[in-house]
């Protein structure tokens, strides 16, 4: 047999390794086990932040969050009495046909600013009052007859319950506040239907006064 062939052998055959006593194997395959643990733990904790931030774009935070960073200044039943003022304005204001020369984020922006102030729409928003100014003076008309009329009392049925309550559909005459909005605007503009007449009552004019060719 060659050299080089015992050599091959040689390196083929398992080399007499030291052994380790049972505590430091038992000590060693319990650092495996904790590291494979911690990185197992470590993937399931950002699966459950990406799947948090995912719910948050789907659903809103709930209410009773919204009134607990209020430090008690908002109650729940204030919050959504605020946000139904707001969406009633809103549906008022699209109606009217002047509605279109603004977008809909004006318009949103514009019926926040009646209610809030223009440093919360500034930071909800991101516009200037040069951008929402036009808007929120075109608004003024529905803010007032928002404000003046009373909001619709939600019925109670006796077969239906609490949990159930949000499915019964309320109905507001939009149409008698839009015609109010219109008579408003009258006097804002300061315009008449028909011009009025400044020469008192207007009488046919002389026959000596016609002009010739009309005797």
């Amino acid at each position: 047999m060659s050299r080089r062939s015992s050599r091959l052998q040689a390196k083929q055959q398992p080399q007499p390794s030291q052994t380790d006593s049972p505590q430091e194997t038992q000590i060693i395959q319990a650092k495996k086990r904790k590291t494979a643990q911690d990185v197992k733990k470590r993937k399931e904790e950002k699966v459950i932040k990406k799947h948090q931030y995912e719910i948050r774009e789907i659903y809103a935070p709930k209410l009773q969050e919204f009134a607990y960073v209020t430090d008690g200044a908002c109650s729940e039943e204030d919050i959504l009495r605020m946000e139904l003022i707001i969406l009633k304005l809103l549906d008022l204001c699209i109606l009217a046909i002047d509605s279109l020369e603004f977008q809909y984020r004006i318009l949103a922006a514009a019926a926040l600013c009646h209610f809030t102030s223009l440093e919360v729409v500034k930071k909800a928003s991101g516009l200037e009052w040069d951008n929402i100014s036009e808007c929120v003076d075109w608004m003024v008309p529905f803010v007032s007859t928002v404000k003046s009329t009373s909001p619709v009392k939600l019925k109670v049925f006796k077969k239906i319950s609490m949990e159930d309550r949000h499915n019964i559909q309320t109905h507001t005459n939009y149409l008698a506040m839009l015609d109010e909005v219109n008579y408003m605007n009258t006097f804002r503009k300061g315009g008449q239907l028909s011009p009025v007449c400044n020469g008192g009552i207007m009488t046919p004019p002389k026959s000596t006064e016609k002009p010739p060719g009309k005797r």
